[in-house]
């Protein structure tokens, strides 16, 4: 893991010369050529960042300040401990550079009470500004930002090399060592670089490796030999760290993941939760808000499609067996930082777990949108592209709107979430416990006569067909209704779909079907409800006036009644499941095939 880290930061040119940093400057102050007092230059883009001098990490020389570019509090505040390590370096940097001479004759004034109360009170609040801000702050000298100039470059480096050989000289042990990261021989360091993410780690930093405490484990080792690494690879490690804990780091899920290839599609996050993935070449965000959920689904899945075709990911279709993914879990731990499951990927085998989970899932679906003041019957065969919509839908609680996502976080612990996606990542069979809640979701939601997303089938049918394959049977369930699948449970959901639509089509719709009365004890008891049901449904059968429906109808019981040898007085979870899309698929059959049948039954009626 380590190893990845420093590999990362390296390849991503994070960490160089350790001297150079990008750094964020809020302030410049405009100087003449005399060092007076122009104007103050705000900088509010936050992503603007320059190359700025730094020193070594200065916890070890306690008040020393930057050089250049620090925090307006240090610069100009003289009560602050490091304002005249600041000062002292301006003045020394002021021999051999005119552009620091100016800014020394500049600071010069501004503390000479006697000169600085000659200003006007407009310069001097300006000024107060910057005394109170911890924002960095920088100069300029006629139009030119002083952190780009050349001419004190020389002093500040033979003062950075005086750090590090005081801090080498500190830190020194006696006997090199074989360092944990990168396995080279070098002089190890006791204290680590902290990595620092706001919102993240603790506002001092946390650190990821410490070894300045004797262990009762290391062996007789002591101190920086627990764990040996060098300066520049604590530097790398806290770069490497800050980047990702920045832009790859999922706080719902305590999960990092970056690829070897950075130009590779970011494929977990669309799996996650395709909310992050929408491109600009996609489709406009106003039309997408516009579409339904099935649409897009339907938009989505076909981008993914596309893009899981293995030589449309990468142009050299070849190097994708050699590109990897790394993913871990990040926990803070009071001012440490401790990580667990690491797992080293191949890319390539990502995408056919990917492929199998999309396929695993994807069910027929119906739904309806308005078209010119009509509404139009739309179906296709999708899969579930988004993981949140698994959650969301299999919550115990019913809550609106986006406390649905809080509620996510109440429900579903970051274990039981990292657990689903590993198996769809894997390609393991889906964790037990998501089949359970389908399975109560499908019956609470009939019992209440709310329409259950098909979401919840979608995740019954990844388990079924797992089972299958674990299993080595070939009855798989399909994405339309299989009518050839002689599982019994898979055929008692579509004959109580089947009674259910008699009873519509006898009587209408009601506030309270079949359906809503027996679907709990009809897929967990069967044998007990069935022989009811069937009488229940020769009453509605009597009640049709049309004789076309009737044959129809007819004809469909003793179909499905083929592939029941008897009714099984109870079913497991897993029949449980197969009886859920057994009803489901029989449903969405009866969108889009039920009036042609009927039509064809008529006219077949002499």
């Amino acid at each position: 893991m380590l190893k990845q880290i420093y590999n990362f930061a390296i390849d991503n040119q994070l960490s160089g010369e350790s001297c150079w940093r990008e750094k964020y400057i809020r302030y410049h102050v405009l100087l003449d050529k005399d060092g007076n007092f122009i104007d103050i230059e705000e900088n509010k883009n936050k992503k603007l960042k320059v190359v700025c001098p730094s020193y070594p990490d200065r916890k070890l020389y306690g008040s020393t300040a930057n050089f250049l570019i620090d925090k307006g509090s240090v610069i100009f505040d003289t009560t602050n401990k490091k304002n005249s390590s600041y000062l002292e370096d301006i003045k020394a940097a002021a021999v051999i550079s005119d552009e620091i001479k100016i800014v020394n004759l500049f600071l010069n004034q501004i503390n000479d009470s006697n000169l600085y109360d000659k200003f006007s009170d407009d310069i001097k609040n300006k000024l107060d500004t910057l005394k109170g801000t911890v924002e960095l702050v920088s100069f300029k000298l006629n139009g030119i930002y002083l952190e780009s100039s050349d001419s004190w470059k020389e002093y500040f480096l033979e003062k950075y090399n005086l750090f590090v050989q005081e801090e080498l000289a500190k830190e020194k042990d006696n006997d090199n060592m074989i360092s944990v990261v990168s396995g080279k021989v070098i002089s190890p360091i006791k204290n680590t670089d902290k990595v620092m993410v706001a919102g993240v780690t603790s506002s001092t930093g946390d650190v990821l490796i410490c070894c300045d405490k004797d262990s009762f484990s290391s062996y007789g080792l002591e101190k920086a030999l627990n764990g040996a690494i060098s300066k520049e690879e604590s530097e790398a490690l806290k770069l490497g760290l800050e980047y990702l804990l920045s832009n790859n780091y999922n706080r719902d899920w305590n999960l990092i993941h970056w690829y070897k290839d950075s130009d590779s599609i970011d494929l977990i996050d669309a799996a996650i939760d395709s909310r992050n993935f929408w491109l600009d070449d996609l489709e406009t965000i106003d039309d997408y808000d516009k579409k339904t959920t099935e649409e897009k689904d339907q938009v989505l899945y076909k981008f993914l499609k596309d893009l899981l075709e293995k030589g449309k990911l990468i142009q050299n279709s070849n190097g994708l067996e050699s590109n990897e993914y790394y993913l871990l879990r990040f926990k803070p731990c009071s001012g440490r930082i401790a990580f667990s499951d690491f797992k080293i990927g191949n890319f390539s085998e990502l995408i056919d777990n990917l492929t199998i989970f999309y396929e695993d899932s994807k069910l027929l679906t119906c739904w309806w949108i308005k078209e010119n003041d009509k509404s139009i019957l739309k179906t296709d065969s999708l899969p579930i592209v988004n993981i949140y919509s698994i959650l969301l839908n299999l919550l115990n609680s019913n809550v609106d709107g986006n406390k649905r996502f809080e509620q996510v976080s109440k429900e579903f612990s970051i274990y039981k979430k990292n657990k689903l996606l590993d198996a769809i990542l894997n390609n393991k069979q889906i964790p037990y416990d998501f089949v359970i809640r389908a399975v109560n979701v499908i019956k609470r939601d009939k019992v209440s006569g709310k329409k259950t997303h098909s979401s919840v089938y979608k995740i019954l049918k990844v388990y079924i067909n797992r089972d299958s394959r674990i299993k080595g049977d070939e009855n798989f369930i399909m994405s339309g209704l299989n009518k050839e699948n002689k599982n019994i449970a898979y055929n008692l959901g579509r004959l109580l779909c089947v009674y259910e639509k008699i009873q519509e089509t006898a009587l209408g719709n009601r506030n309270a079907s079949i359906v809503d009365k027996y679907y709990s004890s009809a897929s967990t008891s069967p044998g007990y409800v069935f022989g009811k049901l069937n009488s229940l449904s020769n009453y509605h059968l009597r009640k049709i006036d049309n004789p076309g429906k009737v044959i129809y109808y007819k004809r469909l019981i003793q179909e499905i009644m083929a592939n029941i040898d008897s009714i099984p007085k109870r079913l497991d979870i897993t029949d449980q499941a197969n009886f859920g899309l057994g009803y489901y698929q029989q449903e969405q059959s009866f969108y889009v095939k039920n009036n042609e049948n009927i039509k064809e039954d008529n006219n077949n009626v002499k």
